[in-house]
């Protein structure tokens, strides 16, 4: 049928390409038991597109869940996860805390230390705020690479946005990044934001993690529940390693691109796939 319909398409002028995922379970069988493969004791929080078979996803849906191998969770709510404790082989979450409040985060890292098995594995990805903070302090606009390409087709709106990136300052496209609804830019947001000019006397005045932090607490929690795409905290190397620290992790180290201590979350097509470039890497074992 793939073979039939690439062919009709192809003589359309469309050369599609279908890309076969190795789902790698002969891997899973040697390095887990079975009970813990049949039930999806793998847990990726907060990627709703995300499958594989012995995988779990957890994502706040609103609506109808994509799979028996979904699960509806909203981590602003302070809520544990309905996962029995010491049962959990790996969690994995990209890009997801940053969309969350520091009592939330510190939340969802205690939870996954209550619910991963002993040696079990957390691998957390984020956005680096040093990398975009340094960029910004040097005026290096093509660090940002995301600005020259982002809603050209005029979608800016859709995403909050009064305006495309490339038509923004600097100034403005960095504190969107990670606290965006104080950002001059955001269609709905705090009642009073942040300009440039406040925003470059902040660093004047206070360390740059004072300063982060004073940006991220003017975001209105409320606007998460109907904008929760939009970011509102922030993270670098020491931020991340205190917050396991304190959810009970004693071992936690950085990590790279596609070099988890796990060899099932070293694979690439599945794994970290989101803006490597600007990525914080970091495991923590229970």
């Amino acid at each position: 049928m793939r073979k039939l319909i690439k062919n009709l398409l192809y003589k359309i002028g469309i050369d599609i390409r279908f890309t076969v995922i190795n789902y790698n379970l002969a891997l899973y069988k040697r390095l887990f038991n079975k009970e813990s493969i049949e039930n999806r004791r793998f847990y990726n929080v907060g990627q709703a597109a995300f499958f594989h078979p012995a995988w779990t996803i957890i994502d706040n849906f609103k609506g109808k869940l994509p799979g028996n191998y979904a699960m509806s969770h909203n981590l602003m709510s302070l809520k544990s996860l309905p996962i029995e404790d010491n049962t959990a082989e790996l969690i994995y979450s990209s890009h997801t805390l940053e969309h969350i409040t520091n009592k939330a985060v510190s939340f969802f890292l205690t939870d996954a230390y209550r619910i991963l098995k002993p040696n079990g594995i957390l691998r957390i990805i984020v956005p680096d705020i040093m990398l975009s903070y340094n960029a910004w302090k040097n005026n290096d606009t093509d660090f940002f690479f995301w600005i020259k390409d982002a809603y050209q087709d005029g979608s800016f709106s859709k995403v909050n946005l009064k305006i495309p990136l490339f038509e923004a300052s600097l100034t403005q496209v960095f504190l969107e990044d990670f606290a965006s609804t104080v950002s001059e830019l955001a269609v709905v947001g705090a009642e009073n934001r942040i300009s440039d000019e406040e925003f470059k006397q902040l660093f004047k005045t206070m360390a740059p993690e004072e300063a982060f932090d004073y940006c991220t607490s003017r975001c209105p929690e409320e606007l998460q529940e109907q904008l929760p795409y939009l970011h509102i905290n922030w993270f670098n190397e020491s931020k991340l390693k205190n917050m396991l620290r304190q959810a009970g992790f004693k071992k936690i180290y950085l990590s790279r691109w596609g070099q988890s201590n796990s060899p099932v979350m070293r694979e690439t097509r599945l794994f970290d796939t989101t803006l490597a470039k600007v990525s914080l890497y970091m495991e923590a074992i229970k």
